[in-house]
């Protein structure tokens, strides 16, 4: 976006980035379902046409010094959050667990990833519904958000929600991941307390599961 308007004010842009293929965080991060990738291509096509330079693979490591190297005059840092949030998930070794933004970057990969045929989605927001609906995609037989509230206090957008559960996610309110283990979860029940804060109840339950996505922000 910030290439595009530079670029109709008469400035040379170069886009250097490191990954493989233009379109940062919408290649990467939102699924192809909700961003038809035909749409993105178009739109990065009316860059190079407009003169926009792409570089592909390039890691910018001093930002300082590529300025003065090749004379560029000013430079817009638009990285995005790449990095999914971690959470301490007591587990064992051969517990399979990966975050939400390096799966759904997987998916734009040659490979696809491998989750298993049951798998747990940790989180509440518009993420958590990516992760899990894009889980059933991979063919998952069970695709289960585990939230710690309730659902009037998720934020993923309602619709995200609503088209989730239609297509065969299940979710798990007021709950909340103690521990994960080569096949299994195990996942204490919660309470609100008269702030709106989810408490524990001490109340165990197990999920069958062969892996776990973390969906705690970015």
């Amino acid at each position: 976006s910030a290439a595009y308007h530079l670029t109709l004010l008469g400035h040379d842009v170069v886009i250097r980035d490191n990954s493989p293929l233009a379109g940062g965080m919408m290649r990467y991060g939102i699924p192809s379902y909700r961003l038809p990738r035909r749409v993105l291509d178009a739109e990065i096509r009316r860059l190079h046409r407009l003169g926009v330079t792409f570089e592909q693979d390039h890691v910018v490591t001093d930002l300082q010094v590529e300025m003065a190297e090749d004379g560029f005059d000013a430079a817009f840092v638009a990285v995005g959050a790449q990095v999914g949030k971690r959470a301490y998930v007591p587990a064992g070794e051969s517990a399979k667990i990966v975050d939400a933004v390096s799966l759904l970057r997987d998916m734009e990969g040659e490979e696809r990833p491998r989750l298993g045929r049951r798998v747990v989605v940790y989180g509440g927001g518009n993420t958590a519904m990516d992760a899990a609906r894009t889980a059933k995609r991979l063919g998952a037989e069970e695709a289960i958000v585990v939230y710690r509230r309730t659902r009037d206090k998720m934020p993923a957008h309602y619709f995200e929600v609503e088209e989730a559960m239609q297509e065969g996610v299940m979710i798990k309110w007021l709950s909340t991941i103690k521990q994960a283990g080569e096949s299994s979860i195990t996942i204490e029940k919660m309470e609100l307390d008269s702030s709106g804060f989810p408490q524990p109840t001490g109340e165990i339950e197990t999920l069958e599961a062969d892996s776990v996505v973390l969906a705690l922000g970015q």
